[in-house]
C-alpha cells in the first residue's frame, strides 16, 4: 500500500519534502498578532518543521528509498523519486529533482536537525514568528539545493540560502553580528559568482544544465546527442568527453593563445574554480576566515544550523559537481587535496588550542573535522597502489562511507555543543572559558550531556563521531598514507582541544559567581532539545548499519569509477 502510494502519487516526495517548509513560513508570516500569539505560533513552526523529517523517514523506512538499487557498471547510483518538469526552455534547463544514496543521508540531517534548532530558538523573543520563518526558508534552501540534478536549479537554491542566514546574524546575532553577517555573504557570494560563470561555460560547451547528463560526459560515458546543445566548439560526437568538449569551446573562441594547447587545460582551470566556490562553504584552510566570526556571532539556533547543515553544501557540492563531472582532474589533483585537508586537520585543531572564547574553539574544530570530510574525498580520487588489487574498490568505498557518516555525525554533535555553549551564555553570561570552572558539581546533568557531545565530536568509539573517522582513516590508510599519518596528529591535538575545554568548563575551583546556576532537568525545555541530538549520536555510534546503508551503493560506484580510470 505504501509503495503504491509513493509509485502512483502525483506529488513527488521529494518536492513535498524540498517546499513544504514553505508553507510553514509563510503560517508564521501572516498568522494574526504574532507578539500575542508568539508561543502559539512557536509550537506551530515546530510542529510543521516535523512534516519535512516524517516524509523522509517514511521514505526511509517503507522502502520508498531504496539505498540498494545501483548500477555498478554505470555513472551513478540510480536517481530515485524523480520529478521532472521543463522549467526554462531556452537554457535547456528542467526542474528536476531526485535522491541517491549521495543526498540522502544530507537530506535526513537537515530535517532531523532543523526541529531541534526551531526548538532551541524558542528564547528568541524579538520578532520571533519573523525568525522561526527564517528558519524555514533556510531549511527548504537546504533541501532543495541537496535534491537538485540541475545546475541552474542547484545555484538557486544555493543562493537562496544565504538570504536567511545573513538575515539570522544580521539581526538576531552577538556583539559583532553586521560584521559576521556582511563577511559570511561577501565570501559565500564571491564564491558563487565565479562558480556560476565557471557553469555558463560548461552550459556554451555542453549545452546543458543536467548533472546527470554532465556527469556522464566527465566520465566518458555515452549521452544522447538530442540531450545537448552546445553553442561552441564542434559539439558531440561519439567518444566526446566533457573535458574535450570544454577544449573545443576554448578553440572556438580563440582562446588557446592564452590557455596553450593541452586538451586539460580549460578542465583543469573549471574543476579549480568549483573546489574554490565549495571550499569557502566547506571552510577549508585557508579559506576559513569567515567561519569563526559567524559561528561566534550568530544566535544559537542560528550557529547551530549553519555549522551543522549548511557546511555541508560544501562538502556536497564537491561530491555532486566536483567529482562527478570531473573524475579524472579530481584524480590528478588528489594529492593536493590530501594537503589541502592536512592543512585544514592541523589549522584547526592548533588554533583551537589558543582560544578562550568558548563558540570560536567549536568553530576551529568544525573546521579540523571538515578537514577529515576533505581528506575522505581526496582518498576517494587518489591513485591507489597496484598491490591493493581488488581491494582498491572497497578502500575508496569506505572513503566514502566515512565522509557521509561524519557530516552527519558531526551535524548532530556540534550542534548539541552549540546549544550547549548557549545555555552556558543563558546562565552566565559570558562565553570565555576563563570564567567557568568546577560547574560539574553545580551542573551534574549538563555536565554529563555536554560530555556525551564532546566525546562524539572527538570520536569516541561507542558513538556516531567514531564511525565517520574510522572508515574515513581506513580509506586514506591506502591512498594517501603519509598525509594520513600525520593527520592522525590533529586527531590527537583536537581531543586535546576539546578535553581541555571540558576541563575548564566543570573541573577545578568553582567561580564564586556560579554557585547557583540552574542544572538541566529531565523534562524541561534544555533537555528536550538536547535528548534527540544525544539519542542520534547513541544509536548511529552503536548500530550505524542503517546510516552506513543509505550511502554504501553510491560509495562503491564512485569507488569503481576511479579505480577504473
Amino acid at each position: 500500500m505504501l509503495n503504491e502510494f509513493i509509485k502512483f502519487s502525483d506529488w513527488s516526495i521529494t518536492t513535498l519534502i524540498a517546499l513544504s517548509p514553505l508553507v510553514g513560513m509563510l503560517l508564521a508570516l501572516v498568522f494574526p498578532k504574532p507578539a500575542e500569539n508568539s508561543r502559539t505560533i512557536a509550537w506551530g513552526v515546530f510542529a510543521w518543521s516535523l512534516v519535512p523529517l516524517g516524509l523522509t523517514l517514511f521514505l526511509w523506512l517503507s522502502g520508498g528509498f531504496n539505498p540498494a538499487l545501483a548500477s555498478v557498471a554505470g555513472d551513478q547510483a540510480m536517481i530515485q523519486q524523480v520529478d521532472r518538469v521543463r522549467w526554462v526552455p531556452f537554457f535547456n534547463a528542467d526542474y528536476f529533482v531526485g535522491l541517491d544514496g549521495l543526498n540522502f543521508p544530507l537530506v535526513f540531517l537537515t530535517t532531523a536537525l532543523t526541529p531541534v534548532c526551531i526548538l532551541a530558538a524558542f528564547r528568541i523573543k524579538h520578532r520571533q514568528n519573523v525568525y522561526l520563518a527564517l528558519m524555514l526558508l533556510l531549511e527548504s534552501a537546504m533541501l532543495g539545493y541537496f535534491v537538485s540534478l540541475n545546475f541552474l536549479l542547484l545555484f538557486l537554491f544555493w543562493e537562496f540560502s544565504l538570504v536567511p542566514m545573513f538575515f539570522i546574524i544580521n539581526n538576531w546575532g552577538g556583539e559583532n553580528r553586521r560584521y559576521a553577517a556582511f563577511k559570511f555573504f561577501v565570501y559565500t557570494m564571491a564564491g558563487s559568482v565565479a562558480m556560476l560563470l565557471i557553469f555558463e561555460f560548461i552550459y556554451l560547451a555542453t549545452g546543458t544544465f543536467d548533472l546527470v547528463v554532465l556527469s556522464r560526459l566527465g566520465q566518458g560515458l555515452p549521452v544522447d546527442p538530442a540531450l545537448l546543445a552546445p553553442k561552441l566548439g564542434a559539439g558531440y560526437t561519439s567518444g566526446a568527453t566533457l573535458q574535450s568538449m570544454l577544449f573545443s569551446a576554448v578553440e572556438d573562441i580563440g582562446l588557446t593563445s592564452i590557455l596553450g594547447t593541452s586538451n586539460g587545460t580549460p578542465a583543469a582551470i573549471v574543476f579549480w574554480s568549483i573546489f574554490v566556490a565549495f571550499a569557502v562553504k566547506l571552510a577549508v584552510w585557508p579559506l576559513h576566515t569567515w567561519q569563526p566570526d559567524t559561528y561566534e556571532n550568530a544566535p544559537t539556533s542560528g550557529s547551530m544550523i549553519v555549522s551543522a547543515v549548511m557546511s555541508k553544501m560544501g562538502a556536497y557540492g564537491m561530491i555532486r559537481i566536483m567529482i562527478m563531472l570531473f573524475p579524472q582532474q579530481t584524480k590528478f589533483f588528489a594529492p593536493a587535496l590530501a594537503i589541502l585537508a592536512l592543512a585544514s586537520i592541523l589549522f584547526g585543531a592548533y588554533a583551537g588550542l589558543a582560544q578562550i572564547n568558548l563558540k570560536r574553539l567549536i568553530a576551529y574544530a568544525s573546521i579540523n573535522h571538515m578537514g577529515y570530510v576533505l581528506l575522505g574525498l581526496a582518498a576517494v580520487a587518489s591513485a591507489a597502489p597496484e598491490s591493493l588489487g581488488d581491494l582498491a574498490v572497497n578502500i575508496r568505498a569506505s572513503a566514502m562511507n566515512g565522509v557521509q557518516a561524519q557530516m552527519v555525525a558531526h551535524g548532530f554533535s556540534t550542534a548539541a555543543l552549540f546549544f550547549l555553549a548557549g545555555e552556558l551564555y543563558e546562565r552566565t553570561g559570558t562565553y570565555q572559558l576563563d570564567q567557568f570552572g568546577g560547574l560539574r558539581k553545580v551542573m551534574p546533568i549538563f555536565a554529563g550531556i555536554m560530555g556525551v557531545a564532546m566525546f562524539a565530536n572527538l570520536g569516541l568509539p561507542g558513538l556516531a563521531g567514531f564511525v565517520g573517522e574510522f572508515f574515513i582513516f581506513r580509506g586514506a590508510w591506502g591512498t594517501q598514507p603519509v598525509i594520513t599519518t600525520i593527520a592522525v596528529l590533529g586527531l590527537i591535538v583536537t581531543a586535546l582541544v576539546l578535553i581541555r575545554m571540558y576541563q575548564k568548563i566543570f573541573y577545578g575551583p568553582v567561580n564564586h559567581k556560579l554557585t547557583n546556576l540552574p542544572d538541566i532537568k529531565v523534562g524541561d525545555w534544555a533537555f528536550n532539545v538536547t535528548l534527540p541530538l544525544i539519542i542520534v549520536l547513541l544509536v548511529f555510534g552503536i548500530f550505524p548499519k542503517p546510516l552506513m546503508d543509505l550511502s554504501n551503493y553510491a560509495a562503491t560506484v564512485m569507488a569503481q569509477v576511479f579505480t577504473n580510470l
